[in-house]
């Protein structure tokens, strides 16, 4: 089938914030109602209902998992990613202190301090029992990167990335201070303008091999460890839908699954892992993360598969496309699955609507969407008057995002919303393409 990719014009500057433009209403409480037959009075009408939230809506449209409630209203100083109370207790704060100490105290002044650091980096990781129980579930393995041959567990090899995460870290707070962005070395029409963003104010955003190499140690630190165990409850959906294949007599190598902005492909070995047979593609704008996310890729086979002849790139049974969310080079109902980790929240609301289009348009009739990203407002209540601040680390679109009604977009695109799950600081919603779809004109 031939494809001719599509125009298109979504390329726009920041829009003011949804949480600041008026929501659809509430209605009142049964309580606040009046009677049957009571008389109404001019001076005494409801009380106007306090707009919703955007869990408000997930709640009218979504099945919600039972993560949902469980971390709606948990509190804890580890899990106080936006607290800003002047504590020092929030996520990035720490991040800050953590930097700062190792500098100033030249903790990496010697092979024994490096060691003892690198030591202790390794082993930052958060436990999140949730991830443990849907292991044990069934609903994915164990991660494949807690082998002992794997290479984080060799001192020298955490030695350089921690070395790297440092001096990344010191270059991003320097900018973070000053609110200025380094200029990107790179010019070029080839990419719409949101994309070439220094997000975090990292070095060179997402044109370097030096940003693809220090991106995966730098995130995961950020977030404590975390952000392995958040990201994999988008296996969730992954693993519902391949079950309920398999039931219907199509095995998982009969399926097809695209990752929309894979960045260093880290998450998607998490898929590979869980569904070694299942035929993939790697998509991503930048071609230094595509690179990492086939050594990533490559890595994985050798240390999981390497008997295994699973085709696609070295046979990984991946295949590797440069590619935007919203203008995706691939043909109508090409895939079964598609998946997005950590992309909407960095996108305007218009290449938001394109990117989620452009899924419906390349999954099959009856496929599976599942996009997990931040939170929003109202998934941790405790965040809501401070969840916005994470605006501040040269991410100009997230305060959109977090007031962003993804159920309606993806309504408006012809999905039918599925199930929602919350782990931490980071959200999971599925949708489903209906079997009677019509196939794009």
């Amino acid at each position: 089938m031939a494809y001719v990719a599509r125009s298109v014009a979504v390329d726009v500057e920041p829009q003011s914030a949804i949480i600041d433009a008026p929501v659809p209403a509430a209605p009142p409480p049964a309580e606040a109602m009046s009677p049957p037959g009571a008389a109404a009075t001019e001076d005494a009408g409801p009380s106007p209902a306090a707009p919703l939230k955007v869990a408000d809506l997930d709640a009218q449209r979504f099945k919600l998992h039972p993560s949902v409630a469980q971390w709606q209203d948990f509190a804890s100083p580890m899990n106080s990613m936006f607290s800003n109370d002047g504590t020092g207790g929030s996520l990035t704060a720490s991040a800050q202190q953590l930097v700062q100490q190792v500098l100033t105290t030249g903790l990496l002044g010697g092979p024994q301090s490096a060691a003892y650091w690198t030591y202790h980096t390794a082993r930052m990781s958060f436990f999140i029992s949730q991830d443990l129980e849907n292991i044990q579930s069934g609903a994915y393995p164990m991660p494949w990167d807690m082998a002992p041959a794997h290479r984080q567990n060799n001192p020298l090899f955490m030695l350089r990335r921690t070395a790297q995460f440092m001096g990344e870290s010191v270059a991003t707070l320097k900018r973070r201070v000053r609110e200025t962005p380094d200029k990107l070395w790179l010019s070029s029409k080839l990419y719409p303008r949101y994309y070439t963003n220094t997000y975090h104010y990292q070095t060179d955003g997402w044109f370097s091999d030096w940003s693809a190499s220090v991106y995966e140690h730098s995130t995961e630190t950020l977030f404590f460890g975390r952000q392995d165990a958040m990201q994999r409850t988008g296996l969730l959906p992954i693993a519902d839908f391949v079950r309920e294949a398999e039931a219907q007599g199509r095995p998982a190598s009969s399926l097809r699954l695209l990752e929309v902005a894979a960045g260093t492909g880290r998450f998607h070995t998490f898929i590979k892992d869980a569904y070694p047979d299942l035929p993939s593609v790697v998509s991503d704008l930048s071609p230094f993360y595509l690179a990492r996310a086939r050594s990533n890729l490559r890595y994985w086979r050798s240390l999981r598969q390497p008997s295994r002849q699973l085709g696609g790139v070295d046979d990984t049974g991946t295949e590797f496309l440069q590619t935007a969310a919203e203008a995706i080079a691939a043909p109508d109902e090409s895939f079964d699955i598609v998946m997005c980790v950590y992309l909407f929240h960095e996108l305007p609301e218009p290449v938001r609507r394109a990117a989620v289009s452009e899924f419906f348009r390349v999954l099959r009739p009856g496929g599976l969407a599942v996009l997990t990203d931040s939170v929003q407002l109202g998934d941790r209540r405790a965040w809501d008057n401070t969840i916005g601040l994470f605006g501040n680390f040269n991410e100009p679109y997230y305060r959109n995002y977090v007031g962003c009604d993804l159920g309606a977009m993806f309504q408006a695109a012809g999905f039918e919303c599925d199930t929602k799950y919350v782990c931490s600081a980071t959200k999971t919603l599925s949708f489903r393409k209906p079997a009677g779809a019509e196939p794009p004109q």
